[in-house]
């Protein structure tokens, strides 16, 4: 079972393990700096043998654990103190690397001190290697002001542990290796340790930009990855240890253990990649047994939708059966036939919808431009607008709109549209209405419903208490609440509805 942490916690803690590994740093190399002051050798030499830490470095690694536990702390001041900290370190690790590559002094501390001079490869001095260390260790405090910052510090840290990493398996193997190799000869056991803590607190402070999140999350995938890192890590490490212990004891010739360490190294590798494609083809076997029994929800779904649209379409059609029955009982009398014919077009338009549906592969979404087509065909056979010689045109932007967002705006557009045939042209006069929806004119935010026609117009201010308080009129106000929308009426050479919805809402809607 594995648990997910919420990224935004996940990032809280990654950082507070960054500034807890620059404070063990900053704390350790605060110890190890009076070590030459007191003449302490436990501490500027852990290693026995090995190298030993210089004054330089103790206070590098002081000024970068410092600009690495600070990274948080907000202000402009705190922000120059770390670049000057962050300078002091690259101007310190320069010199030194530059010193050292021309041989004009064993180093920087040579300078200033009488125990740092000598010859010999053992001379106390900051090696190269340590230089470059530190020089990619302050990197990511300037990196913020560059592009593409977070690859790079991953890239300055893991650059760092590699070769970290050579120095302490010199030391765990075989720590006599270093003394001939210029670069890494004078790097002391502990300098390599304290900068391992610092380069996993940079790759720390962005967890979710780095390779660390790889081995670090809770995820089956991050397990399998620790158990494989941690092999293909410490088996070579344990093999070269045999290995060159074994030479020195007389059982293996050199050459035969270069080879027995290349057919190991080869195993090890070998054997990852195929335990990664194991747990891979797994992987892909589960994810393809997942997507079958998603498809087959999916089909079911799909099967059942379409059942109960089917029956919501029919119950509609017998109800507007049942309502067109009555309506013929009431033939003497208008007014409650109107009415009839009113609900009949309402329930026309919420069958619409779902007869449109049916006919669609997707059960979720519906033409807008072949829903008011249909819509329009339907208002003009009820009401007989072409014996009536009133034109009646829609047009939408080309788009698709989902099942509930459809019903309300094929209500709206029925009730408008009916109330206007109604009382625009009461004397079966010709004419024209036009109904239009899409985005507002120089406005992405709302979706504007006009519906405009030539008839009589009206008097906004003496329209009748009755009109504004009929059925129709309710129904229209209590669509355009539900949408949140905005209505505005227009009476000048007719008549002008406009309906301004927000974006907001309609996506809300699906």
């Amino acid at each position: 079972m594995s648990i997910a942490v919420p990224i935004g916690n996940r990032q809280r803690v990654a950082q507070s393990e960054q500034i807890l590994f620059g404070l063990v740093v900053l704390i350790a190399a605060l110890v190890l700096l009076p070590g030459w002051l007191f003449g302490s050798k436990w501490l500027t030499q852990v290693y026995p043998g090995g190298a030993v830490m210089v004054p330089s470095t103790a206070l590098c690694f002081i000024l970068a654990a410092a600009t690495q536990a600070l990274r948080d702390v907000s202000g402009s001041r705190m922000e120059n103190i770390r670049r000057l900290f962050a300078a002091i370190v690259a101007v310190i690790s320069f010199a030194d690397l530059a010193i050292a590559v021309i041989g004009a002094a064993p180093g920087v501390d040579a300078l200033y001190a009488e125990q740092f001079t000598g010859t010999g490869s053992r001379t106390p001095s900051m090696s190269p290697a340590t230089a470059i260390c530190f020089l990619l260790a302050i990197a990511p405090a300037i990196l913020p002001t560059i592009g593409r910052a977070h690859t790079a510090a991953e890239a300055s840290a893991t650059g760092g542990i590699l070769i970290v990493g050579v120095t302490l398996t010199c030391y765990v193997i075989k720590p006599a290796a270093l003394e001939g190799v210029f670069v890494f000869a004078a790097m002391a056991f502990h300098t390599a340790v304290l900068f391992l803590l610092l380069f996993t607190g940079i790759l720390l402070r962005s967890p979710e930009s780095t390779w660390i999140h790889l081995i670090a999350d809770k995820t089956p995938q991050a397990t399998r990855t620790r158990r494989l890192f941690f092999i293909v890590i410490l088996a070579p490490l344990l093999i070269g240890f045999v290995a060159v212990k074994s030479t020195d004891a007389g059982w293996f010739e050199p050459d035969f253990r270069a080879a027995f360490f290349s057919v190991m190294l080869m195993a090890i590798g070998g054997g990852a990649v195929l335990a990664n494609a194991r747990a891979q083809e797994m992987s892909e076997a589960r994810l393809r047994q997942t997507i079958a029994e998603l498809e087959t929800v999916s089909a079911d779904r799909a099967t059942l939708l379409r059942e109960v649209y089917h029956r919501v379409k029919n119950n509609l059609q017998q109800i507007d059966a049942l309502l067109w029955t009555e309506a013929r009982k009431h033939r003497g009398s208008p007014a409650v036939q109107i009415s009839f014919e009113a609900m009949s077009g309402r329930i026309q338009a919420v069958g619409l919808v779902h007869r449109l549906l049916l006919q669609r592969a997707n059960l979720s979404n519906i033409h807008l431009g072949e829903f008011l087509m249909d819509l329009s065909a339907n208002i003009n056979e009820a009401n007989g607008l072409s014996s009536r010689s009133i034109s009646l045109t829609m047009t939408a932007a080309d788009e698709e709109i989902t099942l509930s967002t459809a019903t309300t705006i094929g209500l709206l557009i029925n009730e408008i549209v009916t109330n206007s045939i109604r009382h625009a042209f009461p004397r079966a006069t010709g004419g024209n209405i036009a109904v239009t929806y899409g985005p507002g004119s120089g406005d992405s935010l709302h979706r504007v419903l006009v519906v405009k026609d030539d008839g009589a117009g009206f008097d906004l201010a003496g329209e009748s208490d009755r009109r504004r308080r009929g059925t129709g009129t309710f129904l229209i106000r209590s669509l355009v609440g539900q949408l949140g929308a905005e209505i505005t009426m227009e009476s000048h050479h007719g008549t002008t509805v406009t309906i301004r919805i927000p974006q907001s809402v309609l996506k809300e809607m699906r």
